[in-house]
């Protein structure tokens, strides 16, 4: 089977205290430091993805950049800007037991694609292993939101790991199959 090479640029995006740099410690290094408390600035970290395109007999070998703006809710258009730039998936995480943090992924994804277009969108419900202390979920209608959103969801736990490299996987997968939609087999992607 023939491998297409690819790199992708993955915006994580929510809130403070939600769990983002947890779950890219997670998905990336396999740990978890519950004592996590993020610097100020960027942090970009790389994974390999690989990605089967039956369909197309190839498989797609993806170089995931996962770009995360550990410690920030509010900083400056420019930055943001930049931040955004050329990014191919948005990972837009919630805590599940703080209410506020799911609406505001709106206006992160809303920001975000002004800025990259409409690109993939996975929302991760964080910190499913507090359970009984699940708050933010509750009164939405998750089909509906993921429908407006054209994304999909996963309840996940940094802590436990609970489908961390399932979610991150699919949002590789979307970004792969929009990638190959728009480029024909003979093309040079990504590189």
């Amino acid at each position: 089977m023939r491998i297409q090479k690819m790199r992708a640029k993955v915006c994580m995006v929510g809130d403070p205290t939600v769990g983002k740099t947890s779950l890219v410690n997670r998905y990336v290094y396999e740990e978890f430091d519950k004592n996590c408390d993020p610097d100020f600035g960027e942090v970009v970290t790389q994974k390999k993805v690989l990605i089967p395109f039956i369909e197309r007999g190839m498989d797609v070998e993806m170089d995931l950049d996962v770009f995360d703006i550990v410690g920030r809710t509010n900083f400056s258009n420019l930055v943001k800007d930049a931040y955004f730039f050329n990014a191919d998936g948005f990972l837009a995480v919630c805590d599940t037991t703080q209410e506020d943090t799911l609406d505001g992924l709106f206006d992160w994804i809303d920001y975000g694609r002004r800025i990259a277009g409409n690109i993939p969108v996975h929302m991760f419900l964080n910190k499913d292993d507090l359970k009984k202390k699940r708050k933010a979920v509750k009164g939405y209608d998750l089909g509906k939101l993921c429908e407006d959103f054209d994304s999909l969801y996963t309840h996940t736990s940094a802590k436990t790991g609970k489908n961390v490299e399932k979610g991150f996987t699919e949002l590789a997968e979307m970004i792969a199959r929009q990638k190959v939609h728009f480029f024909d087999e003979e093309d040079s992607w990504g590189y």
